[in-house]
């Protein structure tokens, strides 16, 4: 995850260290292959092996080892099924490659200039892809998105950009018919009947001051683009500010989405093209529904909505012209983390959640389709299992494979041969008999809530293994899901052990779960993470005698106030990134630059003086009595630098042990290499000056001279 842009009820959505970069990866060495490994599976499932060779760290004694960016990221399915165009990581940039379905042979490709990123891409038709770049700005550690569209052709030429404030290639005026758009945009539909056009939807930027900036305060446009001129028509202006559109497969739309200025969520529906909108509420919790498909044949429109006690996902459908609805799925344990759908309508055939490891949910267990993903599951037990991408007749499939030990395998499935071909794995260096599998628990808190929670034991697991309580961002919309973590492998890997809590506030169990965290940062999270200890260490007595709590963004506020009001549970504190008075966020911090923004503040910490003094650690410092290493980007807009500033003056106002580093041009997160193996670096020194007992003492990093990078 690239650092996060506010969404809903998020504020703290960065949850770790972040990075955008990686080293070098040679195109021209793609797909050599090595061997063809084939193995039967249920219903006469094949999968065949195309091994990758690339230049990357072979020694896991270097930090490079863990950090570096996965190389394969993406891979999407021509409409014609001829073509794959894959997202993957070339020198300090990422491009886009195109390959043969046939043989995964080279056909052409394309790349932003150096230092972007392209974190967006799409089949427009069959040969040519729209796709979105971020760039890198002289002050800013992470490359920042454009709103700019480009298109290029499979074959690397008629590269264009279609779409932004550089459109015709000038700021301002109008050449060749393109004219600059001071916008970002959303990709609503292809237009596959329209091969030379898609819909967009524009969000217009506000000009405050001298500097334009998308606020999601201005009323979106739906425009017709031609994806080889740039040329565009406008078909209609949303009639809500900041609203988010969804279409039928006619490219007409049908339902609308929008945050009000006290952080509140509307949707509305139109029954056809030329209706009048709509309240659309499906259930007493329709703050979450999300359109998922139209099916005009039967005239239902399905969502994706919050039922029950708990108000947990759930598939609803609708019927267009009464309006009744009925559950098709659901309420489920989890959310939705994934949809199976079919090739074409999009009407939803299942739902992938992760109340612990994946759960699998079929809406129609007899479709072909359905049957065809049960069979890749027992090809990959005990993996998340996605069909990611489709050709336009529904015969080959791109399929995503992870898991706690699995960053991601790409295969290309033919539904015809029933043969999975491999197309690459995500970080294909790393050892896979090194990686530490993550056990799922619950915990009951004190007042009788069910906290799941993440244990990941190293290898080298002794009697007195070290623990590392690592706290999630957010907090709320966001969790530590079961998953690969490059975070938690390095740290197993120098013999810690690593506990995660969705405590409530977290994402991913429901609307109601996620809301227990309002007004209590600073009580009932806390005490989650507390009664979380103290399960770990009944449940597995002696084991972890020294615990140092660590996170970024929420996390660092949490370690902090988890010191400030439990010091005897913990040995050491490590935090990036964090906010320590919340009073201030009122007063700074780029969510109030936001429509919304105050809104979620008055509902995520309140606005009362003394619950907010009181759930401030900076106000707690004489209560910290174990060791803090504090860094912090200079560039932060998201937690500013004077919120560390402040916490580290009160500390050591209180004569407290602590350590404070400044990250130079850092913002809430770390994109470079250079700095992330410099951070991590300081990081496990200071884990083993705190954490004596652990292995990582006797540890000695690789070249790189730590703090480099630090003011």
């Amino acid at each position: 995850m690239l650092f996060h842009h506010l969404y809903l009820f998020s504020f703290f959505s960065q949850s770790r260290v972040t990075h955008v970069l990686v080293k070098s990866l040679s195109i021209s060495r793609l797909f050599q292959c090595r061997t063809r490994v084939v193995f039967a599976v249920l219903m006469c499932f094949s999968v065949s092996s195309h091994a990758v060779a690339t230049d990357q760290p072979k020694d896991p004694d270097v930090l490079d080892y863990w950090i570096s960016n996965g190389d394969y990221l993406d891979a999407k399915i021509s409409p014609d099924g001829e073509h794959l165009a894959a997202l993957v990581r070339d020198q300090d940039a990422v491009a886009i490659i195109f390959l043969s379905t046939t043989d995964f042979s080279f056909v052409g490709g394309t790349k932003t200039v150096e230092g972007d990123v392209i974190y967006d891409y799409q089949w427009a038709n069959n040969e040519r892809i729209v796709f979105a770049a971020a760039e890198k700005y002289g002050r800013w550690e992470q490359p920042i998105p454009t709103g700019e569209l480009y298109a290029v052709n499979l074959d690397g030429k008629r590269s264009e950009r279609i779409f932004g404030w550089r459109a015709n290639g000038r700021v301002s005026g109008r050449i060749g018919g393109k004219k600059p758009s001071f916008a970002s945009h959303t990709i609503l539909s292809i237009l596959p009947d329209d091969p030379k056009y898609i819909l967009i939807l524009e969000h217009p930027w506000e000009l405050r001051g001298n500097i334009y900036r998308d606020t999601r305060n201005t009323f979106p446009v739906v425009s017709k683009l031609n994806i080889y001129s740039g040329k565009k028509r406008r078909v209609e202006k949303l009639p809500h500010r900041g609203a988010n559109a969804l279409v039928d497969l006619d490219g007409q739309v049908r339902f609308m989405r929008w945050i009000d200025e006290d952080s509140s969520v509307n949707a509305a529906f139109r029954r056809t093209p030329k209706s009048d909108w709509e309240p659309l509420t499906l259930s007493l919790a329709h703050e979450r529904v999300v359109l998922l498909a139209l099916d005009e044949a039967r005239g239902l429109a399905y969502f994706n909505t919050s039922a029950g006690p708990q108000r947990q996902d759930t598939i609803m459908a609708m019927d267009v012209e009464t309006g009744a609805t009925s559950t098709v799925v659901g309420p489920l344990s989890a959310d939705i983390v994934d949809t199976l759908t079919e090739p074409g309508t999009g009407i939803p055939l299942g739902v992938i959640s992760l109340p612990a490891t994946p759960q699998y949910d079929y809406l129609d267990p007899d479709h072909r389709l359905v049957k065809l993903h049960r069979g890749l599951r027992k090809a990959f037990p005990d993996q998340l299992v996605r069909l990611i991408s489709a050709d336009q007749a529904g015969q080959q499939f791109v399929v995503r494979v992870d898991g706690d030990r699995n960053p991601g395998a790409f295969y290309l499935f033919d539904t015809r041969t029933k043969e999975a071909r491999h197309l690459f794995s995500n970080r294909q260096w790393l050892d896979r008999t090194l990686l530490s599998p993550t056990e799922t628990h619950t915990v009951r808190a004190r007042d009788g809530v069910s906290i799941p929670v993440l244990l990941t034991q190293p290898h080298r697991t002794s009697e007195t293994t070290p623990l590392i309580l690592l706290i999630h961002g957010g907090p709320h919309g966001v969790r530590a899901p079961w998953a690969f973590d490059e975070e938690v492998q390095l740290l197993a890997s120098r013999g810690y052990a690593i506990l995660q809590v969705n405590f409530r506030g977290s994402g991913g169990y429901g609307l109601y779960f996620e809301e227990m965290g309002y007004r209590e940062w600073g009580d009932g999270i806390i005490h989650d993470l507390v009664d979380a200890l103290h399960w770990i260490k009944k449940t597995y007595p002696d084991r972890f005698t020294k615990t140092c709590a660590y996170g970024g963004s929420f996390g660092a506020y949490a370690a902090m106030q988890l010191a400030s009001m439990e010091p005897e549970l913990l040995d050491c504190v490590a935090a990036y990134a964090g906010i320590y008075d919340l009073e201030r966020m009122y007063d700074e911090g780029d969510v109030l630059a936001l429509r919304w923004g105050e809104g979620y503040l008055e509902k995520a910490i309140g606005t009362d003086p003394e619950e907010l003094a009181a759930f401030s650690p900076v106000n707690h410092a004489r209560k910290i009595t174990v060791p803090v290493w504090m860094v912090h980007g200079s560039e932060d807009q998201r937690a500013p630098l004077s919120q560390a500033e402040a916490m580290r003056d009160a500390l050591l106002a209180q004569d407290k042990a602590v350590t404070f580093e400044v990250l130079k041009g850092g913002g809430h997160g770390i994109a470079s290499e250079t700095l992330r193996v410099a951070f991590y670096e300081d990081l496990l020194a200071f884990l083993a000056t705190h954490l004596s007992s652990s292995p990582a003492s006797a540890w000695r990093a690789a070249d790189g001279g730590s703090g480099s990078g630090y003011e």
